[in-house]
């Protein structure tokens, strides 16, 4: 166990323009999807400044506590990582992934708290 440094932390999450527009334009999605409105919940409508306020959120998070840091090995071993998690949406994911079976909020109703 490890406690990240904010520096460590935005090397992790590397915050590149286009990975910026993935997160935010996911989230516009997911947001619509609950019928809720991402403008009221983020300020702006703009999938970069999404993006750039959930990066700053992960930031946070990351650096709050002591975190397990792993090296992976093998054939397709962060594929195999992934996919024994499961998807970020706690709500999608699938039991017998650690988010479906231990995870039972939505991304929304985490962003509020």
């Amino acid at each position: 166990m490890i406690k990240l440094t904010k520096e460590q932390a935005e090397k992790f999450y590397y915050a590149d323009e286009k990975w910026l527009e993935s997160v935010g334009n996911k989230t516009i999605t997911r947001y619509k999807e609950m019928g809720l409105d991402p403008v009221k919940e983020f300020g702006t409508d703009d999938p970069k400044k999404i993006g750039s306020i959930i990066r700053g959120w992960l930031i946070d998070f990351i650096t709050s506590g002591p975190v397990v840091a792993m090296v992976l090995e093998g054939v397709e071993g962060v594929a195999v990582v992934r996919k024994l998690v499961g998807p970020t949406e706690p709500l999608k994911a699938p039991p017998g992934t650690i988010r479906g079976d231990y995870a039972h909020v939505s991304i929304a109703y985490a962003n509020w708290n």
